[in-house]
């Protein structure tokens, strides 16, 4: 039901941050709400997609402007909670070798198989 938790405004004061995955944190924090777990995942592949570039060590808000970062999160956050279908929901979690971090087991299904880590 995350598309009935409204998507904040983008303050004037800004979240320094050197990687997405700070400023999702940050997010979170400030706003008190948790952000969807694809657009976790999509944050986390553009951190590793930094790896190996020249300006892998470089901060990213001297990068994108911190504002401007954020509104793409929030952007990109309003499309994962209005239309991601729970079958790729769901699919996209178990690809995650660490998806049992994320939820607890708390209704064990006899038709449904846990270890795809």
């Amino acid at each position: 039901m995350m598309e009935k938790i409204p998507i904040p405004l983008v303050h004037e004061v800004p979240i320094p941050f050197a990687t997405w995955q700070e400023l999702k944190k940050s997010m979170s924090q400030k706003y008190g709400q948790p952000l969807h777990y694809a657009t976790h995942r999509i944050l986390e592949d553009w951190d590793k997609s930094r790896v190996g570039t020249e300006d892998e060590n470089r901060p990213m808000d001297t990068i994108i402007p911190p504002n401007k970062a954020e509104a793409i999160i929030w952007s990109i956050e309003e499309i994962h909670r209005r239309c991601h279908s729970h079958l790729r929901f769901a699919r996209l979690w178990l690809s995650h070798p660490t998806y049992h971090a994320f939820v607890d087991v708390i209704i064990k299904c006899d038709n449904v198989d846990f270890d795809h880590a």
